[in-house]
This record gives structure tokens, C-alpha cells and sequence, in this order.
């Protein structure tokens, strides 16, 4: 899912690791000898974004006993990334099927529009990262 985002929504979705990114050490192995690594998902516009920005981080393992944190974080990735290309990218183009498109997605969800123009402001505004 967090290759899946990062290919799908290139102007707002870098993925790396805790490892690349900070130079930490991995937190043992996965799958036999595999190192497991930490992916993050860092969500901005990052094209137009001040470097002063605050960074905002998420993360989907608050209790590691629980199951819900990961795909909540990967959810708010979604909405994030579909109110980013809506707002930012398909409205300003004036694109009709495309404009279309956004809002029958967010009215399914039950989302308005100054959800989504919330929801666009963060990426234009802050640099998210997220780890499921």
C-alpha cells in the first residue's frame, strides 16, 4: 500500500525508511535473514512547500498489541493524497470528469468540501510523515 501511494501520487508521496532517512539501526530481521525496516511516508507538496513548515508525525503503532493503528494511518494517507490531487491538482485545471471524480469520492465518504480544502491546506502546509 505505501509503494502503491508513492507511485500513485508522485507530486505528494516520497517513501523511504527510518534507516535512510535518520540512519538508524533496524529493529532485527523479517522473513529469515531480511533486515525488517521502518517505512515512512512523507505526505507535502513538497514542490511549493516553505522549508520552514512544521513537520506532523503519525504514527499507527501508538499500543503495539493493537491492530487498528496501521490501516488508520494508511486511511488518513488516502484522504490526504485524494484531497491533495483533487484540491491542488484536478480543480485548478478545471478538468470536468476529473473535478467530477473528486467530488463523487469525498460526497461516498461523507466528506464536504471544506473537509476537503482542510485536507489539501495540510499538504500545502506541512510536511506529514506517516508510520504505519
Amino acid at each position: 500500500h505505501l509503494k502503491l501511494s508513492h507511485n500513485s501520487h508522485p507530486r505528494f508521496a516520497r517513501l523511504t525508511t527510518s534507516q535512510e532517512k535518520y540512519h538508524l539501526p533496524t529493529v532485527g530481521t523479517c522473513g529469515g535473514s531480511n533486515p525488517c525496516l521502518n517505512y515512512l511516508l512523507t505526505l507535502d507538496d513538497y514542490t511549493n512547500l516553505n522549508p520552514y513548515s512544521p513537520d506532523v508525525f503519525v504514527s499507527g503503532e501508538l499500543h503495539g498489541d493493537e491492530t487498528v493503528g496501521p490501516p488508520t494511518t494508511l486511511y488518513l494517507s488516502d484522504i490526504l493524497l485524494t484531497a491533495g490531487e483533487c484540491a491542488l491538482t484536478y480543480f485548478p485545471s478545471r478538468d470536468e470528469s476529473s473535478s467530477a471524480w473528486c467530488e463523487t469520492w469525498f460526497d461516498q465518504w461523507g466528506y464536504d468540501e471544506p473537509w476537503l480544502l482542510f485536507s489539501s491546506r495540510m499538504l500545502a502546509t506541512r510536511r506529514i510523515l506517516l508510520s504505519p
